[in-house]
């Protein structure tokens, strides 16, 4: 990231400040779970539709939607690693079936439907993204998970430095107290969209203990879906 600009934390900054005053984060009900020392996350942010993205992913138009995630203690002393997720979500009016592209650092995944509402469902729900090594969270002290969603940011720079974030394939064992080079890349890039084309969207859960936190079983492959023509 050395290349980031200094005139855009400045201007993130500024975004920041008049985007915080204008709506109070919306709360998120995670299923937050532990396995292989992680604490991963799964939740759903429907809100993101409430604009004009729905009727953009019917146009054919190409819509990208970045998801900053992480976990910081209930007064917000100590902020953890953040995890970004980029979305790709596009309807090929040719074919007639919605694409949905995912990016994490744990790689990439391509999904199509032909189904609008099962799309959307796809689009809006994500499943277990990372968040923090479990051994750095204190039992004694209470937790939040807060999301920030980012809907079609407009600088084409910047969606570069999240392609690199995510092309690094160290990132996910990175996951540990302190802020990787993303943390304050993430904290400049989702407020660097407001006031723009596209919009920001806040929330947070309510406050949790690392000592009610369950084992999560291993991730199940994704079922096969069956070929075009056949049985369904």
């Amino acid at each position: 990231m050395r290349r980031f600009p200094t005139c855009l934390a400045a201007l993130a900054a500024v975004a920041w400040s008049a985007g915080a005053s204008a709506a109070e984060p919306k709360t998120i009900a995670p299923h937050i779970t532990v396995g292989a020392g992680t604490v991963h996350a799964s939740f759903s942010i429907p809100a993101i539709l409430e604009g004009d993205l729905r009727g953009r992913i019917s146009s054919g138009l190409t819509n990208r939607i970045l998801v900053s995630a992480w976990i910081e203690t209930a007064g917000g002393e100590w902020k953890g690693h953040e995890s970004l997720v980029s979305l790709q979500a596009v309807y090929d009016v040719w074919d007639e079936q919605y694409i949905l592209k995912r990016d994490d650092v744990s790689g990439s995944t391509t999904r199509r439907e032909k189904d609008p509402a099962a799309f959307l469902d796809a689009l809006v729900v994500l499943d277990r993204v990372p968040l923090a090594a479990a051994a750095v969270l204190e039992r004694s002290k209470q937790y939040v998970v807060r999301v920030s969603v980012s809907v079609n940011p407009p600088s084409p720079e910047l969606l570069e430095k999240a392609r690199e974030y995510l092309s690094d394939p160290e990132g996910f064992k990175r996951l540990s107290t302190s802020r990787t080079a993303f943390g304050s890349f993430a904290r400049t890039f989702i407020p660097a969209a407001i006031g723009e084309s596209g919009s920001v969207h806040q929330f947070v859960s309510k406050p949790f203990s690392p000592a009610a936190l369950v084992s999560a079983p291993p991730p199940q492959p994704p079922a096969e879906k069956a070929a075009p023509g056949g049985d369904r």
